[in-house]
């Protein structure tokens, strides 16, 4: 029971940290972005890899053939290079968190990388009376509810197209 509650919490931690990561990326205008050292992954095969070709990095990063990973941090993890490694490192910095500290969650939280962004598949919108059906297939680790969240807009409601909307 205190291992599940461990592996609970290393992992809201990880997420959380992760959100952060995330967050500045999207702030900083980088989200669909190369940042010289990141670890990207390739859409076709899951591949990891970085590159010393920034022009071609940014080509298929545009191209959705490849995305910007970020940290689940932990012992096992594998790290960036460069200035995107210096960008994950000030979220531990940040935090109070010393690079030692991760080792210590090894058995509740190894540590991995998460794609920055997805592309849901099998998309399909269908008008039912009052209602609108939305369906989509996600990649694993994604969730519905956040793509949710990016399609309706909550914080909009009342303005823009959100304007007949209710606000409660």
């Amino acid at each position: 029971r205190d291992r599940k509650r461990a592996k609970f919490l290393v992992s809201s931690l990880q997420s959380e940290w992760f959100n952060q990561w995330l967050g500045r990326r999207i702030t900083d205008g980088l989200l669909a972005r190369y940042v010289p050292g990141d670890l990207l992954k390739k859409e076709d095969s899951g591949g990891l890899f970085t590159t010393d070709e920034p022009h071609d990095a940014e080509t298929r990063v545009a191209d959705f053939a490849v995305s910007p990973t970020g940290p689940m941090f932990g012992a096992k993890m594998r790290w960036p290079l460069g200035e995107a490694l210096e960008r994950e490192l000030s979220i531990l910095e940040d935090s109070g968190t010393k690079l030692e500290t991760l080792e210590v969650f090894r058995r509740s939280g190894e540590g991995t990388r998460r794609v920055a962004r997805i592309r849901p598949t099998d998309v399909t919108v269908a008008a039912e009376g009052d209602a609108v059906r939305v369906g989509f297939v996600l990649p694993k680790g994604a969730y519905a509810t956040v793509i949710m969240r990016e399609v309706l807009k909550p914080e909009a409601r009342g303005r823009g197209l959100y304007a007949d909307c209710a606000t409660t």
